[in-house]
Protein backbone atom coordinates (compact mmCIF):
# COMPACT_ATOMS: atom_id res chain seq x y z
CA UNK A 1 0.00 0.00 0.00
CA UNK A 2 1.15 3.32 -0.73
CA UNK A 3 -0.24 6.79 1.01
CA UNK A 4 0.53 9.70 -0.44
CA UNK A 5 0.29 12.72 1.89
CA UNK A 6 -0.48 16.23 0.86
CA UNK A 7 2.37 17.99 2.87
CA UNK A 8 5.54 17.46 4.00
CA UNK A 9 7.35 18.48 7.86
CA UNK A 10 8.16 21.80 7.62
CA UNK A 11 5.59 22.92 5.11
CA UNK A 12 3.71 25.69 6.06
CA UNK A 13 -0.33 25.59 6.35
CA UNK A 14 -2.68 27.89 7.38
CA UNK A 15 -6.32 26.51 9.48
CA UNK A 16 -8.72 27.64 11.39
CA UNK A 17 -8.24 28.15 15.26
CA UNK A 18 -10.50 29.19 17.42
CA UNK A 19 -12.55 31.18 14.70
CA UNK A 20 -8.93 32.65 13.97
CA UNK A 21 -7.07 32.33 10.73
CA UNK A 22 -3.64 30.78 11.72
CA UNK A 23 -0.58 29.29 10.34
CA UNK A 24 2.14 27.04 11.13
CA UNK A 25 4.67 23.94 10.37
CA UNK A 26 3.93 20.81 9.87
CA UNK A 27 6.38 18.96 12.67
CA UNK A 28 4.49 15.19 12.24
CA UNK A 29 2.50 13.01 10.17
CA UNK A 30 0.53 10.45 11.10
CA UNK A 31 -1.79 7.92 9.04
CA UNK A 32 -4.70 6.05 10.25
CA UNK A 33 -6.19 2.98 8.94
CA UNK A 34 -9.46 3.02 9.78
CA UNK A 35 -12.01 -0.28 10.11
CA UNK A 36 -13.99 0.40 6.48
CA UNK A 37 -10.41 0.82 4.99
CA UNK A 38 -10.84 4.77 4.71
CA UNK A 39 -7.09 6.52 6.05
CA UNK A 40 -7.35 9.48 7.77
CA UNK A 41 -4.23 10.94 7.66
CA UNK A 42 -3.18 14.63 10.51
CA UNK A 43 -0.63 16.16 11.13
CA UNK A 44 1.30 18.41 14.73
CA UNK A 45 1.09 21.52 13.54
CA UNK A 46 3.71 24.11 15.36
CA UNK A 47 2.30 27.62 15.75
CA UNK A 48 2.74 31.02 17.56
CA UNK A 49 -1.08 30.58 18.92
CA UNK A 50 -0.31 27.96 21.42
CA UNK A 51 2.52 26.80 22.84
CA UNK A 52 2.25 23.10 22.11
CA UNK A 53 1.95 21.34 18.40
CA UNK A 54 -2.05 21.34 17.05
CA UNK A 55 -3.51 18.22 16.04
CA UNK A 56 -5.02 18.57 12.68
CA UNK A 57 -6.86 16.68 9.57
CA UNK A 58 -5.45 17.30 6.43
CA UNK A 59 -8.31 18.29 5.01
CA UNK A 60 -8.68 21.20 7.78
CA UNK A 61 -5.39 22.36 6.28
CA UNK A 62 -4.36 24.83 3.65
CA UNK A 63 -1.32 25.75 1.84
CA UNK A 64 -2.05 29.22 1.62
CA UNK A 65 -4.17 31.56 3.00
CA UNK A 66 -6.02 33.01 0.07
CA UNK A 67 -6.66 28.64 -0.93
CA UNK A 68 -7.92 29.16 2.94
CA UNK A 69 -10.22 32.15 2.54
CA UNK A 70 -11.48 31.34 -0.83
CA UNK A 71 -12.55 27.93 1.15
CA UNK A 72 -14.43 29.71 3.91
CA UNK A 73 -15.95 31.83 1.36
CA UNK A 74 -17.69 29.14 0.01
CA UNK A 75 -18.73 27.33 2.76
Amino acid sequence: MTIETKYNIGDEVWFMWRNTIASGNVQFGMCSLNRDSSITISYDVATNVISIPLACRESELFRTKEELLKYLKNL
